[in-house]
């Protein structure tokens, strides 16, 4: 299971099934048309793609045993929780068999997740934290 951090807490979030993917589906469209130089030039993009992530992880915990609203995640999620939100996301898309093994072409979700969320968005540090992690450089 993926594990989210927010609020100080480890929140694991269980596999996805198809009637959950169906509504992540739309939210992941939305963020893969989101740039990262959008994302660096408007704070409000940047916002809207971490509300993005937290809708995402509402849907997934609604099949687990403590399901969380978006308004419980949006008040708990601690601002320095943000970033890692991109290697949840992550891991939570591999998970599902959204992403690809490495060395194989990523998966959409598995860039739009990247490039929504990228250190390189909501810092000003581009330093990746995982070398397994190929954030996108595209407009």
């Amino acid at each position: 299971m993926a594990k989210f951090t927010i609020g100080g807490k480890e929140v694991e979030v269980p596999v996805l099934n198809f009637k959950s993917l169906k509504k992540i589906y739309p939210i992941i469209t939305q963020m893969k048309s989101m740039s990262k130089n959008d994302l660096t030039n408007n704070p409000e993009l940047a916002f809207e793609a971490v509300d993005s992530t937290l809708k995402i992880v509402e849907i997934a915990m609604s099949r687990g045993d403590n399901p969380m609203t978006f308004a419980q995640l949006e008040e708990a999620l601690l601002p320095n929780e943000i970033l890692g939100l991109q290697h949840s996301l992550t891991d939570l898309i591999k998970e599902n068999g959204l992403g690809a093994e490495k060395g194989e072409p990523k998966a959409a979700v598995e860039d739009a997740a990247a490039e929504s969320l990228s250190t390189e968005t909501l810092t000003e540090s581009s330093a990746k934290s995982s070398p397994d992690l190929e954030v996108p450089t595209g407009t």
